[in-house]
């Protein structure tokens, strides 16, 4: 999936508020695709700001949005179309 594709989906599953805290965490990563390879790297690698995945981690706590159960809903009902 792109980056694209994972901010459209999370459009459709909560929102934009959760899909620009996304971007962020994905901009923060620096991830030359998405992939779950690509995002293990990243996190292995120094030069990824632990401050802007904090501040991340915060946006996504301070929502008071049940992002987790809405983005779960959104992969049960799309299972069949998700690739990984």
């Amino acid at each position: 999936m792109t980056s694209q594709g994972l901010k459209s989906a999370t459009i459709d599953a909560s929102g934009r508020r959760v899909a620009k805290i996304t971007d962020r965490a994905i901009d923060a990563l620096h991830l030359p695709r998405l992939s779950g390879e690509a995002i293990e790297a990243a996190m292995a690698d120094d030069e990824v700001s632990e401050d802007d995945l904090n501040e991340c981690d915060d946006s996504y706590y301070k929502s008071g949005e049940d992002i987790a159960g809405q983005l779960f809903a959104f992969i049960k009902k799309n299972k069949d179309a998700i690739k990984l």
